[in-house]
C-alpha cells in the first residue's frame, strides 16, 4: 500500500546502500504507549553519490497529529509524504553530504507522536523491511514502576501476518528488554506487549 507514495518520491539512492546495522530503541509509559522511538542506521555506499534514506510507518489516518521526525546526526528532513486513504507516512533523510563507493555513515533520528497503523494492533513496535539489513536490534524501555504483563517479538510477511511463532522476551530489573535479528528482509520484525492491568484500571 505504499508503493504509489514511494513513486513520489526519490528511492533510487536505496540500491546504491548496503544496511550494516539499526538500533530502534522504543520508550513506553506505563499505560503502554510508545513516547519515543531513537533510531540509529550503519549504512555502506555500495557506489558514488548516495544522499538520502527513505523511512515509511504505518498510521497516516489514526493518529490525530503528524508524528515529527528530529534529525540527530548526519541527516537533515526532506520530503514528507502522508497518504491517509492508505495510512502510510513517508519521509525523506537527507545526508550532509552524499557518500562515496565504501564509505559507511552511522545516521540518527527521533520520531515523537508515533501513530499505530489501522491495521496494527495497539501496543506494537515493527518495522518493514523492503530490502535486507545484516542485523536489526529493538529495544523497549518500559516504566520500572508499571512494567507490562508480557512482551514477545514476532516476524511477520509485508501484509503484516506472522509467518513464525513469537518469541517470549523477559525483562531485566530496570524493565527493559530487546530482540535481534541477523540477514534480515524483506518482511516485518516487531515487538508486542500487554501494559499492566493495574495501571490501565488506575489512570484510565
Amino acid at each position: 500500500h505504499a508503493v504509489e507514495l514511494l513513486t513520489r518520491i526519490d528511492t533510487s539512492h536505496d540500491s546504491k546502500l548496503t544496511r550494516l546495522s539499526q538500533h530502534d530503541v522504543v520508550h513506553v509509559d506505563a499505560y503502554g504507549d510508545q513516547r519515543v522511538v531513537r533510531a540509529s542506521k550503519l549504512v555502506r555506499a555500495e557506489a558514488n553519490g548516495a544522499d538520502r534514506w527513505v523511512v515509511m510507518f504505518d498510521g497516516a489516518s489514526t493518529s490525530p497529529v503528524s508524528p515529527t521526525i528530529r534529525p540527530l546526526r548526519s541527516c537533515r528532513i526532506g520530503q514528507v509524504l502522508t497518504d491517509h486513504a492508505r495510512d502510510v507516512i513517508v519521509a525523506e533523510l537527507l545526508f550532509d553530504r552524499p557518500l562515496e563507493r565504501g564509505e559507511t555513515m552511522l545516521l540518527e533520528y527521533e520520531i515523537s507522536d508515533m501513530p499505530t497503523g489501522a491495521n496494527e494492533p495497539e501496543y506494537t513496535f515493527s518495522r518493514l523491511f523492503r530490502l535486507p539489513v545484516r542485523q536489526y536490534v529493538v529495544e523497549l524501555e518500559f516504566d520500572p514502576a508499571c512494567p507490562p504483563e508480557q512482551v514477545e517479538s514476532f516476524v511477520g510477511d509485508s501484509s503484516g501476518q506472522d509467518v513464525q511463532a513469537a518469541k517470549p522476551l523477559s525483562l531485566d530489573r530496570h524493565a527493559r528488554t530487546h530482540a535481534v535479528t541477523l540477514d534480515f528482509g524483506m518482511g516485518v520484525f516487531g515487538v508486542r506487549w500487554q501494559p499492566s492491568r493495574s495501571a490501565l484500571l488506575d489512570g484510565r
